[in-house]
């Protein structure tokens, strides 16, 4: 196979792998869902590029046959401008271009789990007590104290996670209502603790985080690590390193109905 050949297969290989991500739905595992407008463009000019060089395929094929009559053999002693031979260095060239096409075939998205969390902890702050009373997040509290619960939807996760976690003492007493997955982190949590996260992702994986909060709970040990539960419950805070933290003293709990995204955005 031509060289030129296969730079158009690769051309079509990442053309056809954007496009079934984006079908599938798979792509929001991969990057933040606000940017897929982008990797829809990047197919699109993939494509367009896989046509430029089917086309440069066809004139080559179409100079060598001219070439071939005008010598009177196949095999000249000079260049004609035809694709050079393989050499070690374009094929472990091209063996890494086609790793992620394979494995984006043919390797099923994983979803980031508590292994990942335990690398990159909890973005759990709380307010530190300075005096600062400026709060950016001042309309997303007076919304969420107007409510008779705080029902944590995907939507505005993050949102409200930072405003409570910002002021927690502002939401002392106030129901809760949200769905993550459970994460223990080992030696820093009790036997009746557990923490309720979710990945936030800014840009891809490559950036994601763990935002979430703490709960208590006796029947802790019962609920096994990275279940995606639903938690109803009441806001509390407690004192940690000189740091006022959010805490959810859990109601009730139960796994989730249905298929819940493990990612949310800023």
């Amino acid at each position: 196979m031509s060289q030129s050949i296969f730079r158009a297969a690769i051309l079509l290989g990442f053309t056809l792998l954007l496009t079934y991500l984006h079908l599938s739905g798979e792509m929001s595992k991969y990057i933040n869902i606000k940017y897929s407008t982008f990797s829809q463009i990047a197919a699109i000019i993939l494509l367009i590029l896989f046509f430029v060089q089917l086309q440069d395929i066809l004139q080559q094929r179409k100079n060598k046959t001219k070439h071939v009559h005008s010598c009177g053999h196949d095999h000249c002693d000079h260049d004609h401008g035809f694709d050079k031979k393989w050499t070690l260095r374009n094929v472990v060239s091209y063996s890494i271009i086609l790793l992620p096409i394979l494995s984006g075939f043919f390797l099923p998205a994983a979803t980031l789990d508590s292994a990942m969390a335990a690398q990159k902890g909890i973005l759990l702050t709380g307010n530190s007590g300075n005096g600062d009373k400026e709060n950016p997040y001042q309309e997303i509290e007076s919304e969420m104290l107007s409510r008779g619960a705080i029902e944590m939807e995907h939507s505005r996760f993050a949102a409200y996670s930072n405003a409570i976690m910002y002021a927690p003492e502002k939401f002392v007493g106030k129901d809760i209502e949200i769905d993550g997955f459970v994460f223990k982190e080992e030696g820093k949590l009790q036997s009746d603790e557990i923490m309720i996260g979710r990945f936030i992702i800014t840009h891809c994986v490559a950036d994601a985080g763990v935002i979430g909060f703490k709960g208590k709970t006796p029947e802790a040990e019962k609920i096994p690590m990275d279940l995606f539960v639903s938690i109803k419950g009441e806001l509390d805070v407690e004192m940690q390193d000189g740091i006022v933290k959010p805490v959810i003293i859990i109601h009730s709990w139960e796994e989730a109905k249905g298929v819940v995204d493990p990612y949310v955005y800023p």
